[in-house]
């Protein structure tokens, strides 16, 4: 996480670009605070700080909150899964745990793939209640 923080500060607006902490993390902090470049920062936030700079944040932020807000929605259809589908982003994207690489690995295709049943779930309610 610290290293990746630091290539943050370094690239605050666009970042480094994104799964380049990888490759670049050697070249861009200083070897006296380097303490070994994992392939990711091992934190979500973290890593879209360092790779896509604040602009990317913003975007990553916004579509965070109306995933929350579009599955929390759904706690009021008849459908048990779409009344606890909120809880699936919660638990992709809490903030202070560990995570892996956002960008990159092949678990990532389960955390969107249960995101994508969430929302799945609010549009069925949405369209039953209607």
């Amino acid at each position: 996480i610290q290293n990746g923080w630091l290539i943050f500060l370094d690239n605050i607006w666009l970042g480094i670009g994104t799964a380049n902490f990888r490759p670049l993390c050697p070249e861009l902090v200083p070897m006296e605070l380097l303490n070994g470049c994992n392939n990711h920062p091992h934190n979500y936030y973290v890593q879209v700080l360092a790779e896509v700079g604040l602009l990317g944040f913003f975007a990553f932020s916004l579509m965070y909150i109306l995933l929350i807000k579009s599955c929390w929605e759904s706690r009021h259809v008849e459908n048990a899964f779409a009344k606890t589908a909120f809880i699936i982003p919660l638990a992709f994207f809490f903030p202070i745990q560990t995570s892996a690489d956002l960008f990159s690995q092949w678990n990532n295709s389960v955390m969107w793939t249960a995101l994508a049943l969430a929302l799945s779930a609010h549009k069925i309610g949405e369209m039953k209640a209607n």
